[in-house]
């Protein structure tokens, strides 16, 4: 039996409480018991803290929870769906020749950074309710193998590693850090609209980071995610009609809805490749107040002309509300690393301005 094996050149950052399933060659019997079972064994597992990774499902699941399109809206997932078997993780094996005599495993990576391999006919899984006793029994040999614990310092071990993985897993707070360090960059703390973001602003953000954090939490490894998709920045055409709807035709003519406000701030910083420095958004007053116009079919009324003045005003947060609900527009619908390239961004006094190089606009 493999007890440890050495990988290199990962296409992600091992996560010690993901749990893959993998083989060099199919076994037909392990196969059927973990199909068989297959959400039992999960939610088994999540119960002790671990993500259960069985590959060949992994790319349906994500495509079927919605996970897979909108982290990669590009893809055309009737024909180029991601195709991975549970011999993948063996083509990054430092030593290839441990790759022939693999047999059906669970592969974990410990805290030291080596993978821990736990052949999976050295136990008799199929007569244990799901895969938790064969786990208890894997946490007991490995504790006493390596740390000569005991039963009470095992149980205690497995509760200070549960407690680990709740706190360690919470994509939320990492997003929250994320847009907090964002906010205070770009909008600050107090001040002018370059330098504040006041509460409402943060809140608003807030509410976009809990609703993809709900998408990326279920049973999805970040990591794995990464691996199948490789970060790839496809970036798509923005078609804007001559009713100002907004059209991204290479992310499968998907539509970005905003309020009139918004899109008429977004419109704005549109046009101005340049960026717009938040201090001299008065000398945009009359331009925006053309371009909403434009969109209320010339229907303004002194409660519109009010909002503009909002807007445009350096001491007024509606700006920062705006790009706030902009950039709400965007993430709603696929990853941040994507959307960022359509949202007003900018650093705490440079001009602000929407990255997406100009030759994918297109105006009708």
């Amino acid at each position: 039996m493999i007890d440890t094996l050495i990988f290199k050149d990962l296409p992600f950052k091992p996560d010690s409480h993901t749990i893959f399933y993998v083989e060099n060659e199919y076994d037909a019997e392990v196969n059927r018991y973990i199909q068989d079972n297959y959400e039992a064994i999960k939610n088994s597992l999540k119960g002790s803290g671990y993500q259960f990774v069985y590959i060949p499902f992994f790319v349906n699941e994500l495509t079927q929870k919605g996970v897979l399109p909108y982290y990669a809206p590009y893809l055309d997932l009737a024909e180029n769906k991601p195709k991975l078997t549970s011999s993948w993780l063996l083509d990054y094996l430092d030593n290839t020749a441990d790759k022939a005599t693999f047999q059906p495993s669970l592969v974990y990576w410990s805290a030291s950074g080596y993978a821990q391999v736990l052949v999976i006919h050295d136990y008799d899984y199929t007569r244990t309710n799901y895969f938790n006793e064969l786990f208890r029994q894997i946490i007991v040999r490995y504790c006493r193998k390596d740390n000569k614990l005991g039963d009470e310092q095992i149980d205690e071990v497995e509760r200070k590693r549960r407690e680990r993985s709740r706190k360690n897993h919470s994509f939320l707070n990492r997003f929250k850090k994320g847009f907090d360090n964002l906010s205070s960059e770009l909008f600050g703390t107090k001040g002018t609209t370059d330098d504040r973001f006041t509460v409402e602003s943060r809140e608003l953000l807030e509410d976009v980071i809990y609703k993809i954090d709900m998408l990326r939490q279920r049973g999805f490894s970040q990591a794995m995610l990464e691996a199948i998709i490789h970060q790839e920045e496809k970036l798509s055409r923005l078609v804007i009609t001559k009713d100002y709807d907004i059209y991204l035709p290479d992310y499968h003519n998907m539509e970005i809805k905003m309020a009139p406000l918004s899109k008429a701030v977004f419109i704005l910083f549109l046009r101005h490749p340049e960026g717009i420095i938040f201090k001299h958004l008065p000398d945009y007053h009359d331009e925006l107040l053309g371009i909403y116009s434009q969109l209320k079919d010339g229907m303004i009324s002194s409660t519109h002309r009010k909002s503009i003045d909002d807007i445009t005003n350096p001491f007024n947060n509606s700006i920062n509300e705006k790009c706030a609900r902009i950039r709400e527009a965007f993430v709603s619908k696929f990853d941040e690393r994507l959307a960022n390239h359509y949202c007003v961004d900018g650093r705490r006094g440079e001009a602000k301005k929407i990255d997406l190089p100009r030759d994918l606009v297109i105006w009708e």
